[in-house]
């Protein structure tokens, strides 16, 4: 089956959080030690998102916290966030050009975000 491109268009529903424990220092048996963000068709295959970036946003000061390429599976690894996330965080969606194709808030205590649609 061929991974579509994800189209251009706005709206902020479709992000579901895919991990999630309470932020502790017990929490044991973290799967990921990095935010990971996947971007998935409604039917749950991920797009083909060669080409595109993630821009995560702190929701609180607005500031730019990190930005990384997506692989071609749909899924983009922050490598300077460590998980469970302690803050809540904007993540933009963007191609080649910059163009916001979507953006999502993502609350704290997260592993893995998936953004739908």
């Amino acid at each position: 089956m061929k991974q579509p491109k994800p189209l251009l268009k706005a709206g902020v529903s479709g992000g579901r959080v895919l991990a999630r424990r309470q932020v502790s220092a017990k929490t044991a048996g973290k799967i990921f030690s990095r935010l990971v963000i996947v971007w998935l068709q409604s039917n749950g295959v991920p797009f083909n998102t060669t080409g595109f970036r993630a821009r995560l946003i702190r929701q609180s000061t607005g500031q730019v916290v990190a930005t990384t390429s997506f692989d071609r599976y749909g899924a983009a690894r922050f490598s300077t966030i460590s998980t469970l996330t302690q803050v809540r965080y904007r993540v933009q969606l963007l191609d080649n050009n910059g163009t916001v194709f979507r953006t999502r808030q993502i609350p704290a205590g997260v592993e893995v975000f998936g953004v739908i649609g």
